[in-house]
C-alpha cells in the first residue's frame, strides 16, 4: 500500500482588545495592523471565557473588516518581549452556533462500477481484496506488524474495496477504514517527469552547471491545463463516489518550459460548511487529521491519498460558539498569563472554524468545532529556522479552552 509522506508543521497564536470596552480604538503600526499591548488588569482567561458572550457584534472589533468571503483579520499584539502579528481572511467569522457531530465510518460499500468509470476510464482491473488479505495475513509474521499496521487502517472487510489493473499493477485503489488510495495511469505520467527532472538536474550539477528553472510554484502550466481546471476535475472525480464538499488548502505547479507537468493538491473535506481538521500545518504525520494529497495531469487524476474522508454523520447537536473576534481577544488573553509566546518574525495568516475529530475505536467519532491559527508549511520552511514562540495554536470553540499548541 502506497503511502504519501508529508511533513507538515503548525502554529499559533493571536490578541485581545481591551477587555474592559472590547471595541475600543488601537493605534496602528506601520504596516497598517492594529497593535495591541496586554497591559494592566488582573483578569485570568478564564474570567474572560466566562464573560466571553458580552460582544457578539463583529463590527465592534476594530481588527476585523468585511470582505466578500468573510473578515479580513489585521492585527499585531505584544506583551513584554512576546508579539504576534495576524493577516488572515477569516471565513467562518459569525456563527453564533455551530453542530458538535456523532459520526461512524462510512458503513456503504463505494460504487466499484463508478470508480472504474470515473478514474481507471475503461482499463481493466480486478477485485483484489482477497489477495491483499493473504499479503496481511503472511505480514503478521513481520515483527513489526504492529507498527506498520494501526487502528486507522483496519477496516471491515465488508466494506473493503482493492482495485488492480489486469495489465498493469501500479494501477490501483484501496479502501481502508475512513480512507482511500488510488494511483492511476497518469501517475506514470508524473513519475517520468519528476526522473526526467532529476535525472537532468543530476547530470548538471555534476557537470558544475547551474541548474535550470524547472519547476514552478503558483502559476498554471498552460491556458488550457490552469490549476482551476485541475481542481474541478478532481472534485468531479470524488463526487463520482460520493465524496463532496472539498476545500482546497493549497496547490503547487510542477512543470518544465514545454508546458508538461502536473498541479498537487492538498485539501480536507467540509461538514455542514465547516472543514474538517487537515494536517498542512503538522510538524509529523498526525493520524486524527484529514490529510488529502492529490495530484492531477492534464489528462486526468494521477493520484490521491485521503485519509479520514470517509464519514457518516449519527447526531448533530447544536452549541454556542464564540466568534472570530472573542478568539482574538482570547488569545491575546493567553499571550498576557505567558500560554502563548511569540517573537514578531512570522505573521499568521491563516484563522479557521474547524471541527476536530475525536476518535478512540477509528469506527466512531465525535467532530468537535475549535479555533486554529497556522502558518503554511512553505512559509514556515522559508523563515529558515529563525521562528520561535507558539507556531500552533488551538482552543476549543465552545470552552475556550487550549487544545493544542507546539513552540518552538
Amino acid at each position: 500500500m502506497k503511502m504519501i509522506q508529508k511533513s507538515y508543521i503548525w502554529f499559533g497564536a493571536l490578541s485581545l482588545i481591551c477587555l474592559i470596552s472590547g471595541c475600543a480604538r488601537v493605534p496602528d503600526t506601520e504596516d497598517g495592523t492594529k497593535a495591541v499591548n496586554s497591559e494592566g488588569g488582573d483578569r485570568n482567561a478564564k474570567q474572560f471565557i466566562q464573560n466571553i458572550g458580552q460582544e457578539t457584534d463583529l463590527s465592534a472589533y476594530d481588527f476585523l473588516e468585511p470582505e466578500e468571503k468573510g473578515y479580513s483579520c489585521r492585527i499585531t499584539f505584544a506583551e513584554g518581549e512576546n508579539k504576534i502579528t495576524v493577516d488572515a481572511l477569516v471565513e467562518q467569522t459569525g456563527l453564533e452556533t455551530v453542530p458538535i457531530l456523532t459520526a461512524k465510518v462510512l458503513g456503504e460499500k463505494l460504487d466499484e462500477e463508478k470508480i472504474k468509470s470515473s478514474f481507471f476510464r475503461g482499463l481493466e482491473v480486478y477485485d483484489a481484496a482477497d489477495e491483499v488479505r493473504a499479503e496481511i495475513e503472511a505480514d503478521k509474521e513481520n515483527e513489526d506488524y504492529e507498527v506498520v499496521t494501526s487502528d486507522m487502517m483496519k477496516s471491515d472487510p465488508a466494506n473493503d474495496l482493492v482495485l488492480r489493473g489486469q495489465k498493469d499493477e501500479s494501477l490501483s485503489f484501496d479502501r481502508y477504514a475512513a480512507g482511500i488510495q488510488y494511483a492511476g495511469e497518469e501517475y506514470g505520467q508524473v513519475k517520468a517527469l519528476d526522473t526526467t527532472w532529476g535525472e537532468a538536474d543530476a547530470t548538471m550539477q555534476e557537470a558544475g552547471e547551474k541548474l535550470p528553472q524547472r519547476v514552478w510554484f503558483g502559476k498554471d502550466i498552460r491556458e488550457d491545463f490552469t490549476e482551476s481546471v485541475a481542481w474541478d476535475t478532481l472534485c468531479s472525480a470524488m463526487e463520482q463516489i460520493g465524496i463532496t464538499d472539498l476545500k482546497k488548502i493549497c496547490g503547487r505547479t510542477f512543470c518544465d518550459s514545454e508546458g508538461q507537468g502536473y498541479y498537487a493538491f492538498s485539501f480536507t473535506r467540509c461538514i455542514e460548511g465547516i472543514p474538517l481538521m487537515s494536517g498542512e500545518a503538522q510538524a509529523q504525520r498526525n493520524p486524527l487529521c484529514v490529510i488529502g494529497e492529490a495530484e492531477v495531469t492534464a489528462d486526468g487524476v494521477a493520484d490521491i491519498q485521503a485519509d479520514n474522508i470517509l464519514w457518516e454523520t449519527l447526531s448533530s447537536e447544536d452549541t454556542q460558539c464564540i466568534n472570530v473576534g472573542q478568539f482574538i481577544e482570547l488569545v491575546s488573553q493567553y499571550l498576557k498569563d505567558g500560554k502563548i509566546t511569540g517573537d514578531g518574525s512570522i505573521t499568521f495568516n491563516h484563522v479557521e472554524l474547524t471541527y476536530m475529530m475525536v476518535t478512540k475505536d477509528w469506527e466512531t467519532a465525535e467532530f468537535k468545532p475549535v479555533w486554529r491559527m497556522y502558518v503554511p508549511l512553505e512559509e514556515l520552511l522559508a523563515a529558515e529556522g529563525n521562528v520561535h514562540g507558539s507556531m500552533e495554536f488551538v482552543v476549543d470553540a465552545v470552552t475556550g479552552e487550549i487544545i493544542n499548541q507546539i513552540s518552538y
